[in-house]
């Protein structure tokens, strides 16, 4: 029962929240989540969520969504853990180079 929900939860719930409301770190917790589930259980039903969150993590030329460099807000920083697993599972540069940008503004 608990997976039926959590799937529910991180392909309908979550994904209509992305849609309506701007990142935050809950957000990013749901995709580490998805993602352990995936490690723990090796089924692929769990990357749906992940892959499904990054158009609305990061648009097409790159660019963070949701993102302001001058707002040195912590909470959106955490959004380059979800941008590291993306990159490991994509090889796509643009989450590599999205989740660099975040680690500069932490130095």
């Amino acid at each position: 029962m608990w997976e039926q929900y959590a799937l529910r939860l991180l392909t309908d719930v979550f994904t209509a929240d992305l849609q309506n409301a701007p990142w935050n770190y809950k957000d990013d917790l749901c995709i580490i989540a998805a993602y352990d589930l995936y490690k723990a259980t090796g089924e692929k039903k769990w990357l749906e969520p992940v892959f499904r969150s990054a158009t609305f993590l990061l648009n097409e030329s790159g660019t963070i969504s949701n993102w302001d460099e001058k707002e040195y807000n912590i909470d959106k920083i955490s959004f380059g853990k979800s941008l590291l697993i993306l990159y490991s599972l994509t090889k796509e540069e643009k989450y590599l180079q999205a989740a660099l940008k975040l680690y500069q503004q932490l130095r």
